[in-house]
């Protein structure tokens, strides 16, 4: 049997087919915590994907199980098909009878690693003393006839959404939504999450060019807590160019001889935030859908340059008139996280914006599978004054590792393709814990001036972790080593400031490690001295 780790979940096509992708397992030890990241040019070329184009069965599967192709029961020690080279890949498209199966997960396969994040402390008086701020493309939730036409699938697939707002993201303050088909769509949302849910939101959307798609509308919208959020104002603020990207014209958006640059123009919304902390903070978000990747990239990545140059004109506009304005750039903008549109961002404001994802573990900075190649296509980025209150940067894992359904469930998985993005901001001022110990498996507990415990994590695949939410002051910290590990020092105590915290270096060997370099200084010791010992 050909056995795998499966990178890219069972996915369904429009067409009825489903596609895996996976590595050879004997290859996943290679692979820094077995998952394959687009950015990996010496990972990628190790994807091979299978195909149910013939008609074999694919079994549901999500990222890290194991997948094994094999001869039916009673056949020869063969698997039949078609190796064809499609959409820049090669499938293995078996005949019918083979078999494709789920296995049970590997016993040295490495466990789920997970950041830990500390409780706010309450606030005075009855509001937190914290807000969140959330990204989600919602996946075409509309009713055009290529997303949502029949009643019961628009409302299966609207409950899906509020549930996963409601419980994965925990009710988030303030979400930059991509993909609501029109402007009653997101009210649609907002309605049914005070129903079902209990939850106030007010939707502010604003028709653009997307918007009037008969077959698949999208247009960006807002969504806030109506208890704590006041919205001050609104406006789509379309860019433009001399290049006619056939954007729908509206009267007055561009100048005569330019042509819109946005099907989905950046959406700017001013809020002031209520909180324990004092005076409301005034936040300005401006939600993102940038043009996709399909098509020509070579015209896609000039396009999304131009819309980059054009959202970082629109976060200088606001530090022109305040210096410690406090702008957060967020949502889909289809390209990665080092990819020159997303540098065009950061860069083209002055000073440059912070990408909230600098502060993630490597092995956690993903929301989206595409190909099998985990990565970033959503995004939060925040003008300096509003990153120094940064407290939590957290992807929620609800879609991307999991497999597409074959039918809508009113669970929170695959609510979209992509997974959202929460970061939470405490303006009375946070710290966060960045540690890299380079090995896997070494158990970090923090406990407090009492020693009553604060979080406990495990450092990653590649040795990192991360504690967030932390308030400034003393901590201990106690360490546990994994297997094979000696630390020098595994109990020790760490003043945090506000904001960052690197986890000071720590002497740290592994046992096979030092009985090597032990080996190799008894030979030269032997080779100099010519006392050598049989």
């Amino acid at each position: 049997d050909l056995v795998g780790v499966v990178q890219g979940p069972t996915k369904r096509f429009s067409n009825g087919e489903m596609e895996i992708a996976f590595i050879p397992e004997q290859w996943a030890p290679y692979v820094a915590g077995e998952r394959v990241f687009q950015w990996q040019p010496d990972a990628m070329p190790a994807l091979m994907y299978v195909s149910n184009g013939f008609g074999a069965a694919l079994p549901d599967l999500n990222w890290g199980d194991r997948i094994a192709l094999g001869p039916a029961p009673g056949a020869d020690d063969a698997v039949i098909g078609v190796l064809d080279y499609n959409f820049g890949k090669y499938q293995l498209i078996p005949l019918p009878g083979a078999r494709i199966e789920g296995l049970p997960a590997a016993a040295d396969a490495p466990a789920p690693v997970h950041d830990a994040t500390v409780p706010t402390p309450p606030g005075d008086g009855d509001l937190p003393a914290d807000f969140t701020v959330c990204t989600f493309n919602l996946l075409g939730m509309g009713r055009g006839t290529a997303q949502n036409p029949e009643p019961d699938d628009y409302a299966g697939q609207l409950y899906k959404r509020a549930r996963a707002i409601a419980e994965t993201l925990d009710g988030c303050t303030v979400i930059g939504v991509q993909e609501t088909g029109t402007p009653e769509d997101a009210q649609n949302l907002a309605d049914l999450l005070a129903a079902e849910f209990g939850l106030e939101y007010t939707a502010t959307s604003i028709a653009g060019p997307g918007t009037e798609s008969f077959e698949f509308p999208l247009t960006n919208s807002v969504l806030t807590r109506s208890d704590r959020v006041q919205v001050l104002a609104a406006e789509s603020r379309q860019g433009c160019s001399r290049y006619n990207y056939d954007v729908r014209y509206i009267p007055g958006a561009c100048e005569q001889g330019t042509y819109g640059l946005f099907n989905r123009p950046p959406l700017v919304v001013d809020l002031e935030v209520q909180g324990a902390w004092g005076a409301p903070v005034r936040l300005t978000v401006i939600d993102n859908h940038w043009k996709s990747k399909g098509g020509d990239e070579t015209v896609n990545v000039v396009r999304r340059t131009a819309q980059a140059q054009h959202v970082a004109s629109l976060v200088q506009e606001k530090l022109a008139a305040d210096p410690d304005a406090a702008v957060v750039v967020l949502g889909d903008l289809n390209d990665y996280y080092a990819s020159g549109p997303v540098d065009a961002l950061r860069s083209g404001v002055n000073p440059p914006l912070v990408h909230a994802y600098d502060a993630l573990r490597t092995l956690n900075r993903y929301t989206y599978i595409f190909n099998g190649g985990s990565q970033v296509l959503d995004h939060i980025l925040m003008t300096p004054a509003l990153a120094s209150d940064l407290a939590e940067v957290r992807p929620l894992r609800i879609n991307a590792d999991f497999a597409y359904p074959a039918a809508i469930n009113p669970t929170v998985h695959h609510s979209s393709d992509h997974d959202p993005v929460l970061v939470r901001i405490r303006p009375d001022s946070a710290a966060w814990l960045d540690g890299d110990l380079h090995y896997p498996g070494i158990g970090v507990e923090l406990l407090d001036g009492a020693d009553a415990p604060l979080a406990t994590v495990v450092t990653d695949a590649s040795g990192e972790f991360r504690v967030w939410n932390l308030t400034p002051g003393p901590v201990r910290v106690k360490l546990t080593a994994g297997d094979g590990v000696e630390l020098a020092a595994d109990d020790f105590v760490l003043e945090l400031d506000a904001g960052r915290n690197v986890l000071p270096p720590q002497e740290i060997v592994h046992a096979t490690i030092r009985a090597g370099v032990d080996a190799a200084v008894q030979t030269l010791t032997c080779l100099a001295t010519g006392a050598c010992t049989q």
